[in-house]
């Protein structure tokens, strides 16, 4: 299993532990991750149809790079909105 099919997987186990439903923690994700699991949550929220409304939650970037928000702007360019 590669690396990244590695982190999604701990990033949905956790999520499915410790989060309600419709809410998804990116922590500690690098970017192509979270990229990958906002796309995968996204995804499986349409199928379902179960909620309204979808929370992404990307932290304040405190560790990242001079400030900048790489998870958080990396998803929202994902998603054609900057």
């Amino acid at each position: 299993m590669s690396r990244l099919h590695e982190k999604l997987k701990k990033a949905k186990k956790c999520n499915e532990s410790r989060s309600p439903w419709n809410r998804y923690d990116l922590h500690y994700l690098t970017v192509n991750v979270a990229v990958r699991y906002v796309l995968e949550t996204v995804e499986k929220e349409k199928t379902k149809k179960k909620h309204k409304d979808i929370l992404h939650v990307t932290g304040n970037e405190n560790r990242s790079v001079d400030g900048v928000a790489a998870i958080k702007n990396a998803v929202l360019r994902d998603f054609n909105t900057i």
